[in-house]
């Protein structure tokens, strides 16, 4: 038997980096990570009863079918389903849709199938679709540890800061559309096998993490950034450091950055975090939130500023299925 069901799911943006996999079958992260929960930017998933399997998934179907079967085994339940995932966030330009959408999928499917009441065994098939998805399922600060064991049994993620302990206004400079050249997965392997900083980089992420898990509870703006920041920097010097190279920023993106150090020089509070792609988020105290999307809506190469703040829920069933 299966219920009707639909959920939501927030992307999310990591400050502190989750780049390459100890484990690639169950998509176990090298590096444990912090993310901020987005409020309005994600994805829907629906679920419905079928005669025949349909698929209609915005993004990459390998990922829903992976965790879809992966439910199946979980519960025994192999009944066909009708199944559609809808992003509200741009697709592939380092944007976490793939969190959101796999995480939105995780959740209507443990209500389809009757697992609902089994919120590790969600997260462990939002994990496998995606790695970052595991956060999309909190809200607010969002810490997930990678863990040690083998089996993924302590890789977990929870609320670490709710959202109003440090309130944040997001303005997000999308710098191109359509995929990414490399996808995120193909990335992270060949930085692994190719990159001479990734050793580094998975060894100082302890350290680093501890960083800012202080420079939040201080709810100190300049530190959190000053970490975000370099983490950031460091990623894409260890995608540029892969043979071949891999060079995801485009010259608008960089030319965000250059306005977001400018526009600290003149006393507001901002910092940049990007992901694996050519966008770049800027969180920044509410107040002077108008004042960022306008001075990145003005850099060439901008094609749309989008607005969101951190936010409080994580992944949510929705009531109504149509």
């Amino acid at each position: 038997m299966i219920r009707a069901a639909r959920a939501w799911a927030p992307a999310n943006l990591a400050l502190v980096k989750y780049w390459g996999k100890r484990d690639a079958a169950l998509n176990l992260p090298a590096t444990s990570s912090l993310s901020a929960t987005l409020g309005l930017f994600g994805s829907e998933a629906r679920i419905v009863p079928a005669d025949t399997d349909v698929l209609d998934v915005q993004g990459d179907p390998g990922r829903a079918l992976r965790v879809i079967e992966a439910a199946r085994v979980l519960t025994g339940n192999r009944a066909p389903l009708d199944v559609v995932v809808r992003n509200t966030v741009p697709t592939a330009v380092g944007l976490a849709s793939s969190a959101s959408s796999m995480a939105a999928l995780a959740m209507a499917l443990s209500r389809a199938l009757a697992f609902e009441d089994r919120p590790v065994q969600t997260a462990r098939l939002a994990r496998l679709g995606s790695g970052s998805a595991i956060r999309s399922l909190f809200g607010g600060f969002v810490e997930w540890d990678a863990g040690i064991a083998a089996d993924g049994s302590d890789c977990r993620a929870r609320t670490a800061f709710p959202a109003t302990h440090l309130p944040l206004a997001i303005r997000v400079a999308v710098t191109a559309g359509g995929p990414k050249e490399v996808s995120s997965g193909e990335a992270m392997e060949r930085c692994r096998g190719t990159s001479p900083s990734y050793e580094g980089f998975v060894r100082d992420n302890p350290a680093v993490l501890e960083a800012a898990r202080s420079a939040l509870a201080d709810r100190d703006i300049a530190r959190l950034g000053g970490i975000a920041e370099a983490q950031s920097l460091q990623l894409h010097e260890i995608l540029r450091e892969a043979s071949p190279p891999i060079d995801l920023l485009r010259p608008a993106s960089r030319d965000v950055l250059g306005v977001v150090s400018r526009l600290r020089e003149r006393g507001v509070p901002c910092f940049f975090t990007i992901d694996a792609g050519p966008s770049v988020a800027v969180f920044v105290e509410p107040r002077h939130a108008d004042a960022v999307g306008s001075a990145l809506a003005a850099i060439p190469g901008v094609v749309q500023v989008l607005e969101d703040a951190v936010g409080a829920a994580g992944a949510r069933f929705l009531e109504e299925v149509e």
